[in-house]
């Protein structure tokens, strides 16, 4: 009630949306989305089953007050005790809803469109005018795909896909294609982004974006492609290091929703196999060895046969394909260990599974690494060869 006169139903309404906004429509639905793609619709549905329940329950409330404001009604009905226990509950959690849409708000205005400004002078100087950019601006949103880059912008969106394909094909619109069929280094939304940043234990990845101008050509020309050639590593708002691609072979056993990777399976130096990897799972466990917290790795992993060099039987591929994973990731482990990057989000996983640990042993939100911090076990199973068998020539 204001000044004696009820709310009505169109100032309730709008209430309710400002204070779902930004939360729901710009945080949680790419979320949703990302996870659900095409599927995403039926949590609409879900959501109209609790409105369902949740309008005759507040229509019964509303009734009851008979015009009464709630903390007076609760006053009469039952005691000052108990409407002052709620008001002061139902305080809290507006305070803390308020904390939480201001937080998100700086957080998107600093990696967005103002990455100079500190985060400080956004809360305490120009917050109004950020919302009220956010309020008015309706193209701002989490889902872009998010890059880094040294390139001259101007060159990044005039390379376009081959043959006259569609932009809408191209590394910088839709890298969820690409990445299925060859996953390597997965893309990253700018609200995934926002996330990894904000949590003080997780190092963020951000793909390394260039342009290729050596390996195509078209209309016998060279044509600059988009290529990712590397990993950005960020830490709570603050770059560490970009790598180059080559030296993050071991990143692919390690990533989510990984599709499709090949292997180059060596002997003595010299490639004798290449294998394809389809959808390799990873389990982490932790354990405490003189004092120190312990990470042990264990990749699962089924592969089938594209090329053999060497008439190898089934047990030598396996074995040496499974050395070749253990190496990658070891070399992965020891250039973070190295540039004193968390490569690996060992912090992440500490922070998960023991917060205790992770509280005892961080540093700025990171655990030292050392050499008998990360153990690592694969299992590779080949379940197939192509149209010819294994044991053809090696009598496996």
């Amino acid at each position: 009630m204001m000044n004696g006169q009820p709310l009505s139903a169109l100032q309730l309404l709008f209430m309710v949306m400002l204070s779902v906004g930004l939360m729901n429509h710009v945080i949680i639905i790419p979320f949703m989305l990302e996870a659900a793609h095409r599927d995403a619709w039926i949590a609409a549905l879900g959501a109209l089953a609790g409105l369902l329940v949740w309008l005759p329950l507040l229509y019964f409330i509303a009734k009851q007050l008979n015009g009464k404001r709630l903390f007076d009604w609760l006053k009469s009905r039952f005691s000052s005790a108990a409407a002052y226990a709620v008001a002061g509950v139902s305080s809290a959690f507006l305070l803390l809803h308020s904390f939480v849409t201001l937080n998100d708000t700086v957080t998107f205005t600093t990696t967005s469109y103002l990455t100079a400004t500190p985060r400080w002078a956004l809360i305490w100087v120009i917050v109004a005018d950020v919302i009220d950019v956010l309020n008015r601006y309706n193209e701002i949103r989490h889902t872009a795909w998010v890059y880094a880059t040294d390139e001259p912008l101007s060159e990044l969106f005039e390379a376009t896909p081959l043959l006259n394909a569609s932009s809408y094909y191209s590394l910088l619109s839709n890298p969820e294609e690409i990445f299925q069929q060859s996953s390597f280094i997965r893309p990253i939304r700018l609200s995934r982004l926002i996330v990894d940043m904000d949590e003080k234990a997780d190092t963020a990845r951000l793909p390394y974006l260039t342009l290729d101008r050596r390996h195509w050509i078209e209309n016998k020309k060279p044509k600059p492609m988009l290529a990712v050639s590397g990993v950005c590593f960020v830490h709570h708002y603050s770059l560490q290091q970009c790598v180059r691609r080559s030296d993050l072979e071991g990143l692919r056993w390690l990533e989510h929703d990984i599709r499709r990777t090949p292997i180059y399976v060596k002997q003595k130096g010299k490639t004798v196999a290449s294998l394809v990897v389809r959808d390799p799972k990873t389990k982490w466990s932790i354990k405490v060895k003189s004092g120190e917290p312990a990470f042990t790795v264990q990749v699962q992993a089924q592969g089938a046969i594209i090329e053999r060099r060497k008439p190898l039987s089934r047990k030598q591929l396996t074995k040496l394909a499974e050395q070749t994973v253990k190496q990658e990731i070891r070399r992965l482990y020891e250039l973070g260990k190295k540039q004193q990057i968390d490569i690996l989000n060992l912090s992440e996983q500490l922070y998960r599974q023991r917060p205790d640990l992770w509280k005892k042993h961080q540093i700025n939100g990171l655990i030292p690494l050392h050499n008998n911090t990360l153990f690592v076990n694969i299992e590779l199973v080949i379940s197939a060869s192509g149209k010819e068998k294994l044991n053809y020539r090696a009598g496996d």
